[in-house]
């Protein structure tokens, strides 16, 4: 058996030019599988930030959480006074001392990933996220057609003509005579 999107490919003409012919049953069908679409497409958002921040150095990352990591060249938060006024060593007294800002300190020197620059930095967010965004788009195709495949309708009874192996214009044809017969 091919694909279901090569099916669905057919079926997705079919019910467009006979639109006329959905029922509610095959228009929840649509909707959920939109919905699921939308999901897989923020499913693989979410894949390609995640893996993609595994090539963010700790310093990139904690500086967008740690309001201690500022170097010593710039003043700390919470002093109005102008740059270059404090001393190193006075700086020392203001900064964070506990576990926290040591652990921090720690991870600044940490690299997590070797790639920096570059496509494979790029690669490394868009593969997992394209393998994410296809398999959950195969599945939903599957389960759509399997609905339309169990579904009492004319675009059930399409699909059902379609898998079977006829050709689009056959199937039409079919579900005509099928009309006009009964």
């Amino acid at each position: 058996m091919a694909y279901a999107e090569t099916y669905l490919l057919d079926l997705d003409q079919l019910m467009q030019r006979y639109k006329r012919f959905q029922t509610r049953e095959d228009w929840l069908i649509e909707r959920r599988a939109r919905r699921k679409r939308m999901l897989a497409y923020a499913s693989g958002a979410a894949s390609f930030i995640l893996f993609r921040s595994l090539t963010l150095s700790d310093e990139a990352i904690l500086s967008r959480i740690d309001p201690y990591s500022a170097s010593e060249l710039v003043e700390p938060r919470g002093h109005w006074l102008r740059p270059g006024f404090l001393h190193k060593w006075q700086k020392k007294l203001h900064e964070p001392q506990g576990p926290i800002s040591q652990y921090y300190r720690w991870l600044l020197g940490v690299k997590r990933f070797p790639l920096k620059h570059g496509a494979a930095q790029f690669f490394v967010g868009f593969v997992p996220a394209y393998i994410t965004f296809t398999s959950l788009h195969h599945w939903s195709q599957n389960e759509r057609l399997n609905k339309y495949l169990k579904q009492e309708t004319v675009f059930g009874e399409l699909s059902r003509l379609l898998v079977r192996g006829n050709s689009p214009e056959a199937a039409v044809a079919a579900v005509r005579n099928m009309q006009v017969s009964s």
